[in-house]
């Protein structure tokens, strides 16, 4: 049986602090539990331990959604797992997604900035953006 190809998309809205929507559905075959990984547009830097010099970009990423609904052509999502430049932080429900910038009807608005008092020191805080490239991790976990 040939392998389906690794589904990706983009974040379509962000509803609140934890869910955000994907361009994707039932339709592209997303199920229920699904992962997801937000990724960074302008990637981590790779550079040339000889010459110093910048080689490209690789794909980083900003944090893990679940799936927690699905519709024919798109997803809801909620924060699964929260990413740091050294590695995957906590899991379920781990931090916020917060200050959105975002264009939306040709508007651009920022969305669900909470007050610096309500973060907590362990807390991460991403920043995502309607647009940023989301890929499929795993099936249900």
């Amino acid at each position: 049986m040939a392998e389906r190809p690794q589904i990706r998309g983009k974040v379509a809205d962000i509803e609140d602090r934890f869910i955000l929507l994907i361009n994707k559905g039932e339709d592209e075959g997303v199920e229920l539990g699904m992962i997801f990984a937000v990724m960074d547009p302008d990637g981590a830097p790779v550079i040339d331990p000889d010459t110093g010099d910048e080689l490209g970009r690789r794909d980083t990423e900003k944090l893990r959604v679940k799936v927690i609904d699905v519709y024919p052509r798109f997803c809801r999502a909620e924060t699964y797992r929260m990413t740091s430049p050294t590695g995957i932080l906590g899991g379920g429900n781990y931090g916020q997604i917060t200050d959105f910038l975002s264009t939306f009807s040709g508007r651009e608005r920022i969305a669900n900035q909470p007050p610096a008092r309500e973060a907590q020191p362990t807390q991460a805080v991403v920043h995502v953006k309607i647009g940023d490239a989301v890929r499929e991790i795993a099936a249900s976990v």
